[in-house]
C-alpha cells in the first residue's frame, strides 16, 4: 500500500500525503506516530535547514542538515524530483513526507541471510527510527555501523575453531562513546539480559540494578533455567531466515521490557521484578543444593534450554553454521561496570566472574583446568574496542561550509564522541548547552571532583595535582602518543582511557599490545586548554617533568617544542578576541617580537606567482583567519593535498605531519579571504622544525626551496594555489634570531608557481619568541628530550627512585653502549690531551 492511497482523513486522522509522479513510487506506509513525526520536526537540525533555505547559496547546507549522513550530491543527481520535495518540507516545516521516502531507508537484506548480519525484514514497531538514517529527520541516533560490527565479532568469537577459555569478552573505551548504547542497540537483534552493577549513590545511565549488584551467590545458568521455557516449533520454508527474525522479534520484545521507563536514577518496574524473581528462584535452587566438583563433561540446563527455546529445532547450528563457520549467539549477557564482578569476600577467592566461565550459550563445557591457557589450548578473548565516533557529526560540504558554522558550540560537541552531540540536542536551553564544557572538564578529571572543587583543593594543597588529569588534557590537545611496553606502563595509559577520556584503538588479550590516542575532538581540547590554565600549570611546565617516562613519544625533530609554541601563541590571541577562530595577523604578532612583525607587515613576498600577488604581508592577508585548538597528527602525506587540507579547519586542528613527511613537519590551514570552506579559499602555514645546532641564526634558503607546495603535493598540475607562508624553525640554535626573506632576484620558472612569504626564526629565546617568558628552561629540557640520543632507553622511569640512583643508573646504562653519545657515560676509558695534560 502506497502512501497515494491514504485518503486526506485517514483513521489515525493524519494529513493527506498525496505526491505525484516518480515521488508517489518513492513512499512507502507511513508506520511513524504523530508524536515520533512531530518530536523529529522539532529537532536543531531541521531548524536550522528552514532557515537556511531563506538564504540561496545555504540552499545545498539545508539539504545537508535535512537528509543527514548520504550523498547529498549524488541523491540529487538520481533523484532530481528530490530538491523540490525538501523544499516543499521546510516550507511546510514538516519532514514527514521525506520520513516516508525508500531512498531514505537502510536497504533491507536479503532473506538468505548470513551468519553474522544483524538485520532483517520485518521491522518490530520499535526498529523503525533505527532504520531511517538521516540525521536531521529523526535527530540523535547511534549508527548501525558499530553495532553490526559488534555483532560480527561476536559471531567470529564463537567459532567452533577457536579454542576459547569461555565465552566472555570486555568492550573497552572511554567514556562516551556509546559503550552501552551499542550494546542496547544489538538488544533488539539478539535476545540480552542488560545487568548493570553500578556502585550504590554512583550516577550515570543506565540506572543500577540494585538488588542484583547487593546479591553475590547467584549463577548464571539457574538464571537462565528460572526465566526461559521450551516453545512449540513452527514450521518455515526458510530456516535460517526465521530463526534470525524469532530471535529480532523476541530480544526487541524483552528489550523493551527491560528499558521502557528507567532513568537515570532508577530501572523500571518490570525489569525490578525480573531480577527479583531471578533472584528469588535462584535462593530457592542453591538452598537445596552443594557444590558439583568439576567434571569431564558436564551437562548445563540452563543453556540448553535457551537454545531450545530459540531455535527449537536447532536448524542454525546443524545447517547454516556449516557454510561459514560463524555462530550467531543465541543470548548476550551484558553487564555494565563489571569490574564489580571479580570482587570477592571468600577465601578460597570465588567471585561471580569464576561462574561466567561456564558458558550458558552451550550445551557441554569440556573440563580444562586454568593451566591449560599457559599451554596455550585455550586462549582468552580479546577486548572489544570497535566503538561509535563521529556518529553525530554533520556532514561538511565543501563549497558550502562555513568557517563561522564550524566554530559554533553546537557544531563542536557533535565532533567525536556521541555523548556531547546527544546532550546538546537534548539540552532544554543555551544555559543547559553551555554546561557541556563543564561536563567535558569533569570527564577529564576523572569525575572526582566537580571542577571547582579540584582546583581548590589543588590550589590549597589538600590534594597534589594529579598528573595523570593534566597528562590527559596535554595529550588531548598535542596528540601525544604512547608506547606501553611494561605492565606499569601499559596500567598508567590505560588508567588514562578509563578514567581521562583517552581512546582505545585496539588491545590484545592481556592487553601486552595496547594502541590508544587522544583523537580529534575540539569540545575536549577546549576543556583540556580551561584545565590546564585554571590549574596554573602549563603544558610545558607539566611535559618538562614527564618526558623521561619512556613510554611518551616526544618525536624526534622538535616538533612538539613548536607546536607548544605555536598553541600559546593561538591561546593569547583567542583568549582576548573571545572567539575561537582568529584573524592570521594578530596570531603572527603574538608569534613574534615587535619589531619582527612591523617588518613582516610590510614585507614582499620572496617569490610572487603573478603581479597581482607581489603584495606586502598585511595587505595580502588582511582577511585571513584560522581556527585550531588541537592537533591531528596524519600517517598518510596525501593529507595534505588540497583537497584535503579544508576538512582540518572543520574540526579546529593544525597538522603534525608524518616522520617521513619530507621538507615540512607543521602546517595550519587558514581561511584565506571569505567564510566558505574549500580548497579554493584554504591556504597554510608550512612549517620545518630543525633540532639540529648546525641551523643557526642565518636564514638557510635551501630549506626554503625545499617547501614547495607542488613537490610536497599540496598541489598538481595546472592548480591555482594561493598565497602561502613558509616558516622554518631552527630551534637548536645558541643565538636568537628572525629573519624576514626579502624578494628574490633571480625569478625561475619554478619560483614562479606559487606566491610565498619566508620567516627564518632561530633558537628557544625570548628574543625570538616573545611569549615563552621564564619558560626558556623548560622548552629546552621538552626539545633536547626529543633529540635522537636514546635517552629514553637509558633514564629510570620508575618515579620513586631517588634522583641520585636515578643519575647512577643511567651512567651505568650508557656504559654499555660505547661511542654512542657526547655524554661522559659513553667515554669513561677515553682521556682527552688536556685532560691528561692536568693530570
Amino acid at each position: 500500500m502506497q502512501a497515494t492511497d491514504k485518503s486526506a482523513a485517514d483513521v489515525e486522522g493524519r494529513p493527506n500525503l498525496a505526491v505525484a509522479g516518480e515521488e508517489a513510487s518513492e513512499m512507502v506506509i507511513d508506520d511513524l506516530s504523530e508524536e515520533e513525526h512531530r518530536h523529529s520536526d522539532q529537532k536543531r537540525s531541521f531548524s536550522r535547514a528552514i532557515s537556511d533555505f531563506k538564504t540561496p547559496n545555504q540552499t545545498l547546507r539545508a539539504m545537508d542538515l535535512v537528509l543527514g549522513a548520504v550523498n547529498v550530491a549524488k541523491l540529487l543527481e538520481e533523484n532530481p524530483w528530490l530538491a523540490s520535495l525538501v523544499r516543499e518540507c521546510c516550507k511546510t516545516e514538516t519532514a514527514r513526507k521525506l520520513r516516508l521516502l525508500k531512498i531514505l531507508r537502510k536497504p533491507s537484506l536479503p532473506r538468505s541471510l548470513p551468519l553474522g548480519t544483524s538485520r532483517v525484514p520485518d521491522d518490530t514497531e520499535e526498529e523503525k527510527q533505527s532504520r531511517l538514517f538521516g540525521l536531521g529527520i529523526l535527530g540523535s541516533s547511534i549508527s548501525r555501523n558499530a553495532t553490526d560490527v559488534l555483532l560480527a565479532i561476536i559471531s567470529d568469537y564463537l567459532k567452533t575453531k577457536r579454542n576459547n577459555y569461555a565465552p566472555l569478552a570486555s568492550i573497552i573505551n572511554s567514556s562516551g562513546t556509546g559503550k552501552s548504547r551499542m550494546v542496547d542497540e544489538l538488544a533488539k537483534t539478539i535476545i540480552s539480559v542488560p545487568m548493570c552493577l553500578r556502585d550504590a549513590g554512583s550516577k550515570g545511565f543506565p540506572p543500577a540494578d540494585g538488588s542484583l549488584r547487593d546479591w553475590k551467590t547467584w549463577t548464571v545458568d539457574d538464571m537462565l533455567a528460572g526465566k526461559y521455557k521450551p516453545s512449540e516449533e513452527t514450521e518455515r520454508k526458510n530456516a535460517a531466515a526465521f530463526f534470525v527474525r524469532r530471535q529480532e522479534r523476541l530480544a526487541s520484545a524483552f528489550r523493551r521490557l527491560m528499558t521502557h521507563g528507567q532513568a537515570f536514577g532508577s530501572a523500571n518496574d518490570y525489569r525490578k521484578k525480573f531480577y527479583k524473581d531471578v533472584i528469588d528462584g535462584a535462593r530457592t535452587f542453591a538452598s537445596g543444593s552443594r557444590r558439583v566438583h568439576e567434571q569431564r563433561q558436564r551437562h548445563r540446563p540452563g543453556g540448553d534450554e535457551v537454545e531450545r527455546f530459540i531455535d527449537p529445532a536447532r536448524v542454525w547450528g546443524d545447517q547454516a553454521g556449516k557454510e561459514t563457520d560463524l555462530r550467531r549467539p543465541f543470548l548476550i549477557l551484558a553487564f555494565d561496570e563489571s569490574h564489580r564482578l571479580t570482587e570477592s569476600d571468600k577465601q578460597d577467592g570465588w567471585s561471580v566472574f569464576s561462574e561466567l566461565r561456564l558458558p550458558s550459550i552451550l550445551s557441554t563445557l569440556p573440563s580444562d583446568p586454568s593451566s591449560r591457557i599457559s599451554r596455550e589450548e585455550y586462549s582468552v578473548l580479546p577486548p572489544i574496542t570497535e566503538t561509535g565516533f563521529d556518529v553525530l557529526a554533520p556532514v561538511a560540504c565543501e563549497g558550502v561550509v562555513t568557517l563561522s558554522q564550524v566554530t559554533g558550540l553546537d557544531w563542536i560537541c557533535h565532533l567525536g564522541r556521541p555523548l556531547f552531540g546527544s546532550l546538546y540536542d537534548f539540552a532544554p536551553n543555551s544555559i543547559a548547552r553551555k554546561n557541556i564544557h563543564r561536563l567535558a572538564k569533569h570527564k577529564i578529571l576523572g569525575g572526582n571532583f566537580t571542577v571547582a572543587e579540584a582546583i581548590e583543593k589543588w590550589k590549597q594543597d589538600v590534594v597534589p595535582a594529579p598528573g595523570n588529569c593534566v597528562l590527559a588534557s596535554v595529550a588531548i590537545r598535542f596528540a601525544l602518543e604512547f608506547n606501553p611496553t611494561t605492565k606499569y606502563h601499559r596500567d598508567a595509559v590505560l588508567t588514562l582511557v578509563e578514567r581521562h577520556m583517552r581512546l582505545c584503538i585496539s588491545a590484545t588479550s592481556g592487553f601486552e599490545a595496547l594502541s590508544t590516542t587522544s583523537s580529534s575532538e575540539p569540545i575536549l581540547a577546549e576543556a583540556a586548554q580551561e584545565i590546564l590554565y585554571e590549574i596554573g600549570q602549563s603544558p610545558v611546565q607539566h611535559l618538562a617533568g614527564r618526558l623521561d617516562h619512556p613510554f611518551i613519544d616526544r618525536g624526534n625533530r622538535g616538533e612538539l617544542t613548536a607546536l607548544l609554541i605555536l598553541m600559546a601563541a593561538r591561546d593569547k590571541v583567542a583568549s582576548i578576541a573571545k572567539t575561537r577562530d582568529i584573524f592570521l595577523c594578530d596570531f603572527l604578532e603574538a608569534l613574534m617580537p615587535g619589531f619582527a612583525y612591523a617588518q613582516l607587515k610590510e614585507a614582499l613576498p620572496h617569490h610572487h606567482r603573478t603581479e597581482a600577488e607581489k603584495q606586502s604581508f598585511g595587505d595580502a592577508f588582511k582577511d585571513s583567519r584560522l581556527w585550531f585548538n588541537h592537533v591531528i597528527k596524519i600517517h598518510d602525506s596525501s593529507m595534505l593535498s588540497s583537497h584535503e587540507l579544508w576538512k582540518f579547519m572543520t574540526r579546529g586542528a593544525v597538522i603534525m605531519c608524518a616522520p617521513n613527511q619530507t621538507a615540512v613537519d607543521i602546517v595550519i590551514p587558514f581561511c584565506f579571504s571569505g567564510d566558505v570552506l574549500s580548497r579554493k579559499t584554504v591556504s597554510a602555514i608550512f612549517i620545518q622544525v630543525k633540532n639540529d645546532k648546525s641551523f643557526g641564526p642565518a636564514a638557510n634558503t635551501s630549506l626554503f626551496h625545499a617547501i614547495d607546495p607542488f613537490s610536497i603535493k599540496v598541489y598538481q598540475g595546472d592548480e591555482t594555489p594561493l598565497p602561502c607562508i613558509r616558516m622554518v624553525f631552527a630551534l637548536a640554535s645558541k643565538a636568537p634570531a628572525v629573519h624576514i626573506s626579502k624578494p628574490s632576484e633571480h625569478d625561475t620558472r619554478h619560483s614562479k608557481r606559487f606566491t610565498a612569504y619566508d620567516i627564518w626564526f632561530s633558537g628557544i629565546w625570548p628574543e625570538t619568541f616573545p611569549l615563552i617568558g621564564n619558560e626558556r628552561e623548560e622548552y629546552k629540557i621538552i626539545l633536547q628530550r626529543s633529540m635522537p640520543d636514546q635517552k629514553a632507553a637509558y633514564a629510570d622511569s620508575d618515579p620513586n627512585t631517588d634522583k641520585q640512583v636515578k643519575q647512577a643508573r643511567e651512567n651505568i646504562r650508557r656504559n654499555l653502549t660505547p661511542l654512542c653519545a657526547i655524554e661522559p657515560a659513553h667515554h669513561t676509558k677515553y682521556r682527552k690531551l688536556e685532560e691528561i695534560a692536568v693530570q
